[in-house]
């Protein structure tokens, strides 16, 4: 039976690979590694070592970030395996930890050699057409990575795409264009069985009234308002933004495709001379994932994350202060 990659790492080795690791850097007297920092870790003289966990993948800094502020900790050096290029791009980002990030080659490392941040793939004029539709169904249409969805209260209830596979040509759909309608794929294929004859609008606008009855402020807790929060926030600041104390905010595509419903997942919003990034919920790699977004937007932004008070978490707080021009900005949730 197949497993997932964070039930199928033994704590055991991880921890064994990252003594080994950390000795062949010449270390020889390091204490025996152990879980924590978003993988396995060990920390000598002052220096954290941190072998991440395989399931972390590109947002494991954050929590190595952490677990070095509580432990007092102003330098460290990571391993990993797939992702580190990518985490030595984050890495670069925030200087008052120095982070040095490694690729593992065996039981040695190298220096890892940061990548580029992929740009956001751009809209299909056909895609973008649909914006007038989902917004005259009462959606707020948002380019979402390479596709178009139309959000209620931060939530997706459709979504646009081209499908230029060759299974879309064999099933004759008109130009690859692919309209979905839905919470979530098992939601998407009931509509498609069962309002596969509504037009684009009035079936967005049905998915809209739902999600908009059971998403809003001081509703029934449901299991709708749990999801995408994040979003939520944003979809609030965008349409007030003196929330944040901005005259205009624009949503931004995501740092990368999502294939799921969305989780903690930060979402970001762009002013003139702002970058907006809104979370909800304990995300451990909430930092890095806000520094990315301004490098991506506007480097010399002022930063703005945006949190519920109950949410901050006395580290994080601590490590958005080390963050160059930024800020932390707590707001009423819309939930209860």
């Amino acid at each position: 039976m197949a497993t997932s990659a964070s039930s199928s790492v033994n704590p055991a080795l991880l921890s064994a690979k990252l003594d080994a690791l950390v000795r062949d850097l010449g270390v020889p007297d390091a204490p025996p590694a152990s879980g924590g920092g978003g993988g396995s870790v060990t920390c000598h003289d002052g220096v954290g070592y941190v072998l991440t966990s395989p399931a972390s993948k590109v947002r494991a800094l954050g929590p190595a970030w952490l677990w070095a502020l509580k432990n007092g900790l102003s330098e460290l050096v990571m391993f990993d395996d797939d992702h580190a290029p990518d985490l030595a791009r984050r890495a670069a980002l925030l200087n008052t930890i120095k982070t040095s990030v490694r690729q593992i080659a065996g039981t040695s490392s190298q220096v890892a050699v940061s990548n580029l941040l992929p740009s956001p793939p751009s809209l299909d004029h056909k895609v973008l057409d649909l914006s007038d539709a989902f917004a005259q169904a009462g959606a707020i249409p948002v380019d979402d990575y390479g596709r178009l969805v139309a959000e209620v209260n931060g939530l997706e209830v459709a979504r646009a795409f081209i499908d230029d596979s060759a299974e879309a040509e064999m099933a004759g759909r008109a130009e690859g264009l692919v309209i979905e309608v839905g919470v979530g794929q098992a939601d998407r294929e009931l509509h498609q069985l069962v309002h596969s004859n509504l037009g684009t609008v009035e079936a967005v606008s049905r998915a809209a009234e739902m999600v908009s009855a059971i998403r809003s402020p001081g509703a029934e807790p449901h299991p709708l308002n749990r999801l995408g929060r994040a979003r939520w926030l944003r979809s609030e600041a965008v349409a007030d933004p003196g929330i944040v104390g901005v005259g205009s905010l624009t949503p931004v595509p995501p740092l990368r495709w999502r294939d799921t419903v969305l989780g903690i997942e930060p979402a970001c919003a762009v002013s003139e001379s702002s970058v907006v990034v809104f979370s909800a919920g304990v995300d451990p790699d909430l930092v890095p994932e806000a520094l990315e977004y301004r490098y991506r937007a506007n480097p010399d932004a002022e930063l703005v994350i945006v949190m519920a008070e109950r949410d901050v978490l006395p580290t994080v707080d601590r490590l958005i202060q080390l963050c160059p021009n930024a800020q932390l900005m707590t707001v009423t949730t819309p939930w209860s």
